[in-house]
């Protein structure tokens, strides 16, 4: 081949070489930019990923710690652990939109605790997955600015004022039916008019009473189409309807739980079926339902709250033996109950279970319970019409007001009590150790405290009052024992006081006896009578103290106008201080011997003593002389031409002026006489003449 022929091929040949490497590169360009567009499509994702599981499916617990939150650290064999948010810390930079994490550390969230979000003010948005299937009670209470919520479709359980005080819950429609993914959050009042009933479904049958003339609702009937059926309800949802004749609540095992308030003041409510899904029985959820009379309780219920069916119109309701717990005043007020059978499953009778129960006239509790019960409520049955009542053995406190007002209650027995110690010397006591403030004061019947033994035998006479050998202390203040109708009282060496006007205003009380003993070379007895304990007792006319008695407080006798004889502490008592008003108007006390140890008497300690002989101040020393202004006054009656002496043992100028008081006695009525001014005759203090 010519040369210049083969250049012109080589020319060519280079030509389309450069060519085709021209399309190549362009190709391989075009699947470098194809590649890098999937790439970053791929980046993207990754990154969106990961900031939805930052934010949704959280599973590293540091990117969220303002969230504090618990798992249960035992489980049964192939359950899950699954976690539960107790709460979020409002000092920190949580969201204001604020995703529900699906997963923490790996375990799934399936609650939100009892307060967690409460008082995060910043919280606008809460948007929930549906793993959450309980929300607990005041979990977002306070939180002002949530308006916006994404709800689990999964919710079974809504704890009490969950979104108290929040936009969203303020803000919802008041004159109808929110109802969102199963939680029935409102009912407004125009939605049930007068003469309603509410059915759960349109297969639900009226009760006959019901069939005709009444205003039928059917819950189902407020479920958006394609939404769940109702499975819980907020707190109030019926609150003050007065409407509202009967409700059938839902039959579902989910529907557990009757909340707070529900029907609280439905006045004309008549009827509520109970389910056996039902367990719990939230506080006042029927309070004031005073129409409600005939109402069967589940056989499943297991929690009565406070004041559950206060002042309702129940009718002797049946408390089966699956209660765990009730709550305070759950049944006061109501008029209607005239029997109950305590279950044996409950160990305490709460607070005013049954205060104001005016005609409950029979309390039955077996004797299982007899031994079991350990604990009664203050004023439980307070203005009951109960006649007798059983203490438990176990019960070592006589609570405040137990059975105040009850007027038509006699008899009251009690346990006689039993003292063992252990093998460490430590004493372990069986029985009533305390009787609180007014646990029968107003009980105008109550005459007997009778004391039984473990069988319930009785062991003591009626019409009298003992203590258990257990009994040591009673309450500091208010009427124990006070406008009852008891006669005789036996204070036992061990109870060292009496209480605040323990018998005060007892018209009926005839006898008072005080034990006491020597253990080796003390005086066991009681050593304080109360302010106004026996105070207007006026059919008491005998009284002895016993020696261990060191104080008698202001006006502890006051009133007691047929009292004739009062025998004051001797001996070796301590005794020295003679309390305002403690002997104002005992009018009959004719004789009165002051305990040697008396060195001051405080003012109106002796008035309106009309009968009384003289009076003896026993000191000797007058440095230790005390005596108030006007401490004798008015002892003997206006008109009366004899006036009653006051015999001293020191004289005038040994006393000191700042310790007894110019006008100490009253002149018109009292006649004084300092030492070396009388003396004894036949024993008998004579003035010298």
């Amino acid at each position: 081949m010519a040369e210049r022929d083969k250049y012109e091929m080589m020319e060519v040949l280079t030509k389309e070489q450069e060519q085709e490497a021209e399309r190549r590169r362009k190709a391989k360009k075009k699947n470098y930019i194809i590649g890098l567009s999937f790439t970053g499509v791929f980046a993207i994702a990754l990154m969106v990923i990961y900031v939805l599981s930052a934010n949704v499916w959280l599973v590293d617990y540091e990117n969220m710690s303002y969230i504090t939150f618990t798992y249960p650290a035992l489980v049964e064999d192939g359950e899950e652990v699954t976690a539960t948010i107790t709460s979020i810390k409002t000092t920190s930079n949580y969201p204001s939109e604020f995703r529900i994490p699906s997963q923490i550390n790996g375990y799934r969230v399936t609650a939100i605790g009892d307060n967690a979000f409460a008082g995060c003010n910043r919280l606008t948005k809460v948007i929930m997955t549906d793993n959450i299937k309980s929300i607990g009670s005041y979990a977002f209470a306070g939180c002002e600015n949530l308006s916006s919520i994404t709800f689990s479709k999964n919710i079974e359980t809504l704890g009490t004022n969950a979104f108290q005080n929040t936009y969203f819950f303020d803000h919802l429609p008041s004159d109808s039916v929110s109802a969102i993914h199963g939680i029935l959050f409102h009912v407004g009042a125009s939605v049930v008019p007068n003469n309603t009933i509410i059915l759960e479904n349109h297969d639900s049958v009226a009760p006959s009473k019901y069939a005709t003339g009444y205003n039928i609702i059917y819950m189902d009937d407020w479920v958006a189409r394609g939404d769940s059926q109702i499975k819980v309800w907020s707190d109030g949802l019926f609150l003050n309807m007065e409407g509202l004749v009967y409700c059938e609540l839902p039959n579902i095992k989910t529907f557990t739980t009757v909340p707070v308030d529900t029907f609280e003041n439905c006045i004309n409510l008549e009827g509520v079926s109970f389910p056996e899904s039902i367990t719990k029985v939230e506080d006042s959820a029927f309070m004031g339902c005073s129409s409600l009379e005939n109402i069967q309780i589940s056989s499943h219920i297991e929690n009565i709250g406070n004041y559950a069916f206060a002042s309702s119109g129940v009718v002797n309701p049946v408390l089966p033996e699956t209660l765990a717990t009730i709550g305070n005043g759950a049944f006061s007020g109501c008029e209607n109950i005239t029997e109950i059978n305590w279950p044996e499953t409950l160990t305490s009778i709460p607070e005013a279970i049954f205060e104001n129960c005016i005609n409950l006239t029979t309390f039955n509790l077996t004797d299982a319970s007899y031994q079991n019960v350990k604990n009664l409520g203050n004023s439980a049955f307070s203005n009951t019409k109960l006649t007798t009542f059983d203490i438990p053995m176990n019960v070592s406190t006589i609570a405040d007001s137990l059975f105040a007002d009850s007027a038509s209650l006699t008899t009251v027995r009690a346990y006689k009590g039993e003292i063992s110690y252990d093998k460490h010397g430590n004493e372990v006591s069986t029985g009533v150790g305390r009787i609180n403030r007014g646990a029968f004061n107003g009980c105008t019947s109550f005459d007997s405290l009778i004391l039984i033994d473990e069988n319930r035998q009785v062991l003591t006479n009626a019409h009298e009052v003992n203590f258990p050998v257990t009994c040591r202390n009673v309450a500091g203040d208010l009427s124990i024992f006070g406008n009852t109708a008891i006669t005789k009282v036996t204070i036992p060496s061990q109870l060292t006081s009496t209480g605040y006007l323990m018998f005060a205003h007892n018209v009926n009380l005839t006898e008072v006896i005080f034990e006491s003993k020597r253990v080796g070379s003390t005086l066991q007895g009681t050593t304080k009578i109360e302010y106004r304990s026996f105070y207007d007792c006026p059919n008491l006319t005998t009284i002895t103290l016993p020696d261990s008695v060191v104080t008698i407080e202001q006006g502890a006798f006051e009133d007691c106008i047929n009292l004739e004889t009062l025998n004051l502490p001797m001996g070796d008592s301590t005794y020295h201080v003679v309390r305002s008003d403690t002997f104002k108007n005992l009018v009959k006390l004719s004789h009165l011997v002051l305990s040697p140890g008396v060195n001051k008497i405080e003012t109106g300690a002796f008035y309106g003593n009309y009968a009384l002989d003289y009076v003896i101040i026993p000191t000797t020393v007058g440095k230790d002389l005390g005596i108030n202004y006007r401490a004798f006054n008015k002892c003997r009656p206006t008109g009366s031409s004899s006036k009653m002496p006051i015999f001293l043992n020191v004289g005038m100028d040994e006393i000191s002026a700042a310790k007894v008081i110019d006008g100490w006695y009253d002149p018109d009525t009292c006649q004084v006489y300092w030492k070396n001014q009388w003396n004894y005759v036949g024993g008998v203090p004579t003035p010298i003449i």
